[in-house]
């Protein structure tokens, strides 16, 4: 982690104070005056928040007291509850692994997100619902700047640069380097909203007398906060994979000395042996890696789902048809389908092409891309059913899975289907990184229609088992969980 001049360099909290390099006077008073009206709000914010039921104790979704002990706490970000498991929506990389751990051990769920509406509403399991426990740290942090952006314009503070922020900011893609990372205030400002949300975890963490604190993708605020509370409580700390390991978020920590940075976890659960060599070549520690599996593909969702009415609804439509291909949606920009995509659908009506739209998708995503089909005349696609029913049960049912870049790649390859990547970053993100998989057979490239489709017409005609023996671990799943208490 970067080093603050006079802001962590005893690296406790409790004495890290804001940072901010000398802006003209007139700018000052505009940030004083902007502080104080974010303060305003965050304090009128709280006291609203009083006032809701569920808020200001901790509480589960059902309205429950929780103050016993618990030797694991799971941290959810309510944006991550995505999947429908019931009619309640669950974290496909939490619950899994939750489950099995309360089994013989305790466990609690701390919840952030949408307090105050219902979306996302029922969850699946108790959460305990901590919103307004951080907005007390939202309210520090505001008080807090309108303090130092007050002692900035009568030259009360001194100029401070962060120690290697240059060399940090030539290592980030140059868009970062333009749009967000153009001085190193924005890095100060993000320390100490992380500094303020670590003094809540510690306080949470001490509650409920944690031994293991969990969650899924760390390198946010919230996150590191939380790995950062673990390592001054002695805590182990786990990241369960949620996705490809991509470079930005989680290479390069061994070259700065890795194996130091408090801010990462203590532990990875991972899916696979590539991304176990991933971590060991980022952080320069094998311990930190531990080959849990996919519990979400494990976990025999596909046979739950064969019961919905749905489900036979989607099988009935897929009868119509000799072969069937899922093609998984990404997030904006990576959202926007190759027109080759369109040509290939065309070319055979015998094949039914299924879109799964990501969930952070809108209705109104569903609405755009049938109009993209349906005025070409198409009908022998689906979003509805994909989009709806869990991911399992549909990997079951298609031929071969097509994306530009998805991590379904890993989810389809558990159970030996072929993925055909068509998005030229594909080739760089995993041909490196995952070369195993790559090296498989199971994944290939097509960047035009005629490439598609031979490479379709490659895996419609061959099913074979691909070599990817003891890739996937050996879901031994209590040894691996007996390894997050070590």
């Amino acid at each position: 982690m970067l080093f603050y001049h006079g802001y962590i360099e005893s690296g406790n909290s409790e004495n890290n104070r804001v940072i901010i390099s000398r802006k003209s006077f007139k700018s000052r008073i505009g940030d004083v005056i902007w502080a104080l009206n974010n303060y305003t709000d965050h304090v009128k914010l709280f006291y609203a928040l009083r006032r809701k039921e569920n808020q200001i104790s901790l509480k589960d979704s059902n309205g429950n007291d929780s103050d016993k002990s618990a030797h694991f706490l799971f941290f959810y970000l309510q944006s991550h509850r995505r999947q429908v498991i019931d009619g309640q929506f669950s974290n496909i990389f939490l619950d899994p692994l939750k489950e099995l751990i309360q089994k013989k051990r305790s466990v609690i769920s701390l919840e952030l997100g949408a307090d105050l509406d219902h979306f996302n509403f029922p969850r699946y399991g108790r959460s305990c619902l901590v919103g307004s426990v951080f907005q007390k740290a939202e309210i520090r942090i505001a008080r807090k700047r309108v303090w130092h952006n007050f002692s900035s314009v009568f030259g009360l503070q001194k100029k401070s640069e962060v120690e290697g922020f240059n060399d940090f900011k030539e290592s980030l893609p140059e868009s970062l380097q333009n749009d967000l990372f153009f001085d190193s205030s924005i890095l100060v400002k993000e320390a100490e909203i992380v500094f303020e949300y670590q003094k809540v975890f510690e306080r949470l963490l001490k509650r409920y007398k944690t031994k293991v604190a969990v969650q899924a993708c760390f390198y946010h605020q919230y996150g590191i906060a939380l790995n950062l509370a673990c390592a001054k409580l002695n805590i182990n700390s786990v990241d369960v994979q949620h996705g490809v390991l991509e470079p930005l978020a989680y290479g390069g920590y061994c070259e700065n000395g890795g194996r130091k940075f408090k801010m990462l976890p203590k532990y990875f659960w991972l899916w696979e042996k590539d991304s176990c060599e991933l971590i060991y070549k980022s952080t320069g520690d094998e311990n930190r890696a531990v080959l849990g599996g996919n519990l979400w593909m494990n976990r025999n969702l596909k046979h739950h789902d064969f019961y919905l009415p749905e489900a036979q609804e989607l099988i009935t439509l897929k009868s119509k048809y000799t072969k069937a291909v899922l093609y998984s949606l990404q997030t904006a920009p990576a959202s926007v389908i190759p027109d080759f995509i369109y040509d290939a659908v065309g070319k055979d009506k015998r094949v039914l092409w299924l879109f799964r739209l990501h969930p952070r998708s809108s209705n109104q995503d569903i609405d755009r891309i049938k109009f993209l089909f349906l005025s070409r005349g198409f009908e022998n696609i689906d979003i509805h059913f994909a989009t709806r029913l869990s991911l399992p049960f549909l990997l079951e049912q298609i031929d071969v899975h097509v994306t530009r870049f998805s991590a379904i790649v890993f989810d389809a390859a558990t159970i030996n289907k072929p993925t055909i990547f068509v998005d030229s970053y594909a080739f760089e993100l995993y041909s490196t990184a995952y070369t195993t998989l790559w090296n498989s057979g199971i994944v290939s490239l097509a960047l035009n229609d005629r490439s598609l489709i031979d490479a379709l017409q490659k895996y419609f005609l061959n099913s074979a088992n691909y070599d990817l023996k003891g890739y996937f671990g050996n879901h031994n799943f209590e040894e691996s969980i007996g390894r997050l208490e070590s």
